[in-house]
């Protein structure tokens, strides 16, 4: 994974570095998803993941809490659409376009909450190039990842936290374009939170947590050996600065090594 960045937006991609440095990065972090993964990347490309924090540990979207004092959504809505009173143009910033949002005031009328499911929401098919080894080679990779986004503005319809869930990535890394010879299995299930002390302001004074309960790569030869895992809980400041609060973050703390690890497993 790297980490690509264009005008307006800067998100992980399974791609190489295309910024010179996290805090480039960290400065472009506007009204995006970040699609990343924590299974094949640089450390610039996780640390700026981390610009992204402190999560919620459910999938489930029938009674979600918010943050602060955003009180509770009524239990047993639907969020096929939105509910009564929500005006989607006044949303600082807009909710992310092509996903099937639903939005709801919470009950004590103080917060809105958004949800969003997609399936299958990044695909690589056929096989595409992730990352370079330092003998000349590539890693190439196929995978497909599940996204649940949610939401919080305030009353004023300000953006004041975002949670991210990854999950079920069933990607496939080859040394060759067509996945023949020795190959390796990458999963993940994590959640990456977004906090933003400046409500509608997703470029400054942001605060992100990453808390994975997995996300590993394993050949798959006899044996399964471990190559990455990123597994735990990172949290990344507005400064870019990130903190291991637990578990063990391979990405982060060497990523050089992490990769080259692959790309020796893979020859």
């Amino acid at each position: 994974m790297g980490v690509a960045c264009s005008t307006g937006e800067c998100r992980f991609s399974r791609g190489k570095a295309a910024c010179a440095s996290t805090s480039s990065c960290a400065t472009s972090h506007v009204e995006t998803l970040t699609m990343r993964s924590l299974t094949l990347g640089s450390p610039a490309a996780l640390a700026l993941a981390a610009a992204l924090a402190a999560c919620t540990p459910s999938a489930d979207s029938s009674e979600p809490t918010g943050p602060g004092t955003g009180g509770d959504v009524p239990p047993g809505v639907s969020f096929k659409a939105d509910g009564p009173g929500i005006d989607r143009s006044r949303f600082q910033p807009a909710l992310f376009p092509g996903l099937d949002w639903g939005c709801r005031w919470a009950s004590d009328q103080r917060q809105i909450f958004c949800n969003a499911n997609a399936l299958a929401f990044e695909v690589l098919d056929p096989f595409t190039p992730v990352t370079d080894c330092a003998d000349g080679g590539t890693v190439y990779a196929k995978n497909s990842r599940n996204l649940i986004a949610k939401r919080y503005y305030d009353s004023d319809y300000r953006l004041v936290q975002r949670v991210l869930h990854w999950y079920e990535n069933s990607q496939i890394l080859s040394r060759h374009p067509d996945g023949s010879g020795p190959t390796a299995s990458g999963s993940e299930n994590f959640f990456e939170t977004n906090d933003y002390s400046i409500p509608g302001n997703m470029d400054d004074g942001v605060t992100t947590t990453l808390q994975g309960t997995e996300a590993e790569i394993r050949l798959d030869a006899l044996g399964h050996e471990l190559l990455v895992l990123d597994k735990g809980e990172l949290r990344i400041d507005p400064s870019g600065a990130f903190t291991i609060l637990s578990g063990r973050w391979d990405f982060f703390t060497d990523g050089d090594a992490a990769n080259a690890r692959i790309c020796a497993a893979l020859q």
